[in-house]
């Protein structure tokens, strides 16, 4: 993994979608072009989660590449989650402006890959995240 952050990310997705994630999974778009999203995820109703984690968009150069890049997302078919998703996959992407937050960055994958919350507190620092449970399970 390239950095802390995606270490945490990967922990959650150990969690919540054990043997469903690949990282960086290589991609290639309409236009021939390849990219490594930093997490692929099959969600238990077959779509595919693109996760991307833009961590240094405090940077105007990387900023502008990251919208570049949301572009060329859906310019092949995968949309944000906000939006619905789109054809081929949903585009979830967290940032980390103010700081890691462990917390958020799993409720929206929960959310996103349509499973519930867990019912015990995660911690700050993504260390022993809890998991989620099945939309399904009590």
């Amino acid at each position: 993994m390239a950095s802390k952050n995606e270490v945490i990310i990967a922990g959650i997705l150990d969690r919540i979608a054990p043997g469903q994630w690949e990282y960086e999974r290589p991609y290639t778009g309409k236009d021939g072009r390849e990219v490594l999203p930093d997490f692929t995820v099959v969600a238990a109703d077959g779509r595919t989660v693109y996760w991307e984690h833009a961590g240094m968009l405090d940077l105007p150069t990387y900023a502008q590449k990251w919208e570049k890049k949301k572009v060329w997302y859906a310019d092949n078919g995968i949309l944000p989650h906000a939006e619905g998703g789109g054809p081929i996959g949903t585009l979830l992407w967290t940032e980390d402006l103010r700081g890691a937050d462990a917390r958020a960055w799993q409720a929206l994958a929960c959310e996103v890959l349509g499973v519930k919350p867990p019912t015990s507190r995660v911690p700050e620092s993504g260390s022993q995240i809890g998991g989620c449970r099945s939309a399904g399970s009590a």
